[in-house]
Formats: C-alpha cells, sequence, structure tokens
C-alpha cells in the first residue's frame, strides 16, 4: 500500500505536468491568433482577411454568385495628438458572399447610417463618427482588382465630402 506521502508526491507531479500543458496550449494558441487576428479589434487581420476571401472569391466564382466586397474608412480617425498604430490604418473590408452590388450597396448604406447614429462616448463627451465606403462586386477577375476599385471607390467617397458609399 503507497504511503500517504508517495499519493501526494503522486498528485503534486500530475498537477503540475497538467498545468505546464495548459500554458504549452495558451502558447501555442498566441501566435496562431498573432498571425489572423487584428490586435486592436479582434476581427481577421489583413493576411487572413486576403486568405479567407480569395477562398470565398473561388467559391463564388465556381458556383456562379456574385460576391459583393465593401472597403470602409472611419472619417477623421486619426488625429494629432492620438498614437495609432495599425497595418492598413483605418481601413477595414467586408465581403458578402451572395450579394450583388444592389445588395451591397444597400448594406454599406444601412452601416453608414448606423455608425452615424451611433454616438461614442469619450471624456464625458458625446463624439459622431462616420464613415465612408467604397463597393465592388468581384468578377472573374478574381479578389485583387475588385479590392483595387472598391479602394479607388472608397477615395471618391471621402474626397466627395466622406460619410457617402461610392458604389459606381
Amino acid at each position: 500500500m503507497p504511503s500517504h506521502f508517495a499519493i501526494a508526491y503522486l498528485t503534486m507531479i500530475v498537477t503540475g505536468f497538467g498545468f505546464l500543458l495548459m500554458v504549452k496550449e495558451d502558447g501555442d494558441r498566441l501566435p496562431e491568433e498573432m498571425a489572423t487576428q487584428d490586435a486592436l479589434t479582434g476581427i481577421a487581420n489583413r493576411r487572413s482577411f486576403l486568405d479567407k476571401a480569395g477562398t470565398l472569391s473561388r467559391l463564388c466564382q465556381r458556383t456562379g454568385q456574385p460576391l459583393g466586397l465593401i472597403m470602409v474608412d472611419i472619417d477623421r480617425f486619426k488625429r494629432d495628438i492620438d498614437l495609432l498604430a495599425r497595418i492598413g490604418g483605418e481601413e477595414f473590408a467586408i465581403v458578402l458572399p451572395g450579394a450583388d452590388a444592389a445588395a451591397a450597396s444597400a448594406t454599406a448604406n444601412r452601416l453608414r447610417t448606423a455608425v452615424e447614429d451611433a454616438a461614442v462616448a469619450h471624456a464625458g463627451r458625446q463624439h459622431r463618427v462616420t464613415i465612408s465606403l467604397g463597393i465592388a462586386t468581384l468578377g472573374p477577375e478574381g479578389l485583387d482588382p475588385g479590392m483595387a476599385l472598391a479602394d479607388t471607390r472608397l477615395y471618391a467617397a471621402k474626397a466627395a465630402g466622406r460619410n457617402r458609399v461610392v458604389d459606381r
């Protein structure tokens, strides 16, 4: 019959080993998250977006479905006093499988209105945030030309006064 000391010692070893496995698992997960998630927002980063959007683009091409694409920029988000670092600045992208140009434009307008109507509280004051959006639908040429077109339209929206959607 094992002594109480041996049982306690074995329990400590097993518990310690379990703890080390948990720490290793967390450590293994962190590089994956860092490689695929934006640290500020927790959403997909550019690399992950391009990978997944490329897959969705190929799927929609194969099935003949349209694929809407929206480029979003938060208007006047960066200020001189802020220290903000983001790869790709304040731009975001949204892929809408199955959405044609009209559906992507309607979604973008709903998003623009929702953001405009929401007030952000900071330092005891209410601030309004607006967004500019550029819309494109992807054709057989794939993701890169569609993103370039949506980005061009995004900058046209900003040049036209911001807080608007440009879809052609």
